[in-house]
């Protein structure tokens, strides 16, 4: 039996997470800022995890991983960067389709963030992606104008996309 710590243990995945490991006989702590609406860990702390604090020394597994869909654009970037800067190991995901998103590529990598090149709509380039505890589906045709002359390319990354990064 492991003593694991899972933030955000009250959202949808930080719950099922929680029964999961419970489950196998896990001793669980559960902190988030909301309490738990469905499994109550072992322990919880109600904590706004945007306040700094220390904790991975006190536990054998931490589950705070994030990967960001369309992680190199500019929202994607400064997601990324907050993460990493609370605790969180980010993975940047992203096609690297609209110009000038490889630009935040070394800014990504300075920070010890992994960036891997993929494209939501292809099995294959999410199966780069390891294991992760959420995903952030930020992933999308930029272009509004494009949108409208192209509807089958935004059904393509909005649609297909979020289908994909389910059944993965």
């Amino acid at each position: 039996s492991k003593k694991i710590l899972i933030t955000g243990s009250s959202g949808f995945i930080g719950d099922h997470l929680v029964r999961k490991l419970i489950n196998e006989g896990h001793n669980v702590v559960g902190i988030d800022i909301e309490p738990p609406k469905y499994t109550e860990p072992d322990h919880f702390f109600q904590f706004d995890l945007r306040k700094p604090f220390t904790y991975k020394k006190h536990f054998d597994e931490v589950y705070n991983l994030a990967c960001l869909m369309g992680g190199v654009g500019f929202i994607g970037t400064n997601i990324c960067i907050e993460a990493k800067r609370r605790g969180y190991e980010p993975i940047a995901f992203d096609n690297l389709a609209r110009r000038g998103v490889e630009e935040n590529i070394p800014i990504l990598e300075r920070r010890g963030i992994k960036v891997v090149r993929g494209d939501v709509r292809e099995m294959e380039d999410l199966r780069q992606v390891p294991d992760v505890d959420a995903i952030i589906h930020l992933a999308a045709n930029p272009s509004v104008v494009n949108s409208l002359k192209y509807p089958a390319l935004d059904f393509g990354y909005n649609a297909m996309g979020t289908v994909n990064l389910l059944e993965i």
